[in-house]
């Protein structure tokens, strides 16, 4: 099972979620579509994240990230909690 990955992780760069109703320890959930933060130059530009890890959990409809999905654009890993996870 995969930690479930929040804004206090990072995908390379740091992440800002789509929601803000789920949050573990105060930080919001990330869900897929999220933002990635610019974190270098080409391909570490602004980009999104996308769910892979996880195909059934998901806030409003929008899957939730693990650790281990990867930034749309470079392929930075996320990293994910360790204490909830899902899987």
């Amino acid at each position: 099972m995969a930690g479930v990955t929040t804004e206090a992780d990072t995908a390379g760069g740091a992440l800002t979620s789509l929601q803000s109703t789920v949050s573990i320890n105060g930080s919001a959930v990330v869900v897929s579509g999220s933002a990635v933060a610019a974190h270098g130059s080409a391909p570490h530009i602004a980009q999104t994240i996308s769910a892979s890890g996880n195909t059934t959990v998901t806030i409003n409809g929008v899957l939730v990230v693990v650790a281990g999905d990867t930034a749309d654009v470079c392929g930075d890993a996320a990293g994910g909690s360790g204490t909830v996870s899902i899987g």
